[in-house]
C-alpha cells in the first residue's frame, strides 16, 4: 500500500507558484522544515 501524500508537498508547490517560480527550493525546504532533496523530488 502506498504512503499517503504529504500535505507539505502541496504547501511547497503553492509557495513556489505564489512566487512565480522565483523562490529557491532550498528556501522553501527550510521554511517547511524538510530537506532540500525532499522538495526537489
Amino acid at each position: 500500500m502506498p504512503r499517503a501524500r504529504s500535505p507539505k508537498r502541496d504547501e511547497a508547490y503553492k509557495m513556489w507558484l505564489d512566487s512565480n517560480g522565483k523562490t529557491k527550493l532550498k528556501d522553501i525546504a527550510s521554511a517547511l522544515g524538510v530537506s532540500e532533496s525532499q522538495v526537489r523530488k
